[in-house]
């Protein structure tokens, strides 16, 4: 499905149409294994994989209208499984 605006998305989202950005941020965040971060941009979307625990930063990912939805779901699974790569990599106890 083609994403041209916000409503668009909530809808494809599957938040219902014109749904806020808390419930589709808080829906990202327990989705994702690290708790992805999320905002909704004039422009389109972002979000960012999270390393709880650590100092490190994940790099925001953006999306601008129109994209596909499959690219959204894509995207997002890439900055989560960075988020979950940072969160082992800081909290590792590297044999202590």
């Amino acid at each position: 499905m083609t994403v041209e605006n916000w409503s668009d998305f909530t809808v494809a989202f599957g938040a219902g149409e014109g749904a806020c950005e808390g419930i589709v941020a808080k829906h990202v965040f327990k989705a994702t294994q690290c708790g992805c971060v999320f905002v909704k941009r004039p422009d389109g979307v972002s979000f960012a994989g999270y390393a709880e625990g650590s100092e490190a930063e994940c790099d925001e990912r953006r999306i601008t209208y129109a994209f596909q939805m499959g690219d959204f779901w894509s995207e997002l699974q890439e900055a989560d499984e960075e988020g979950v790569a940072m969160w082992h990599e800081w909290n590792s106890n590297d044999g202590y």
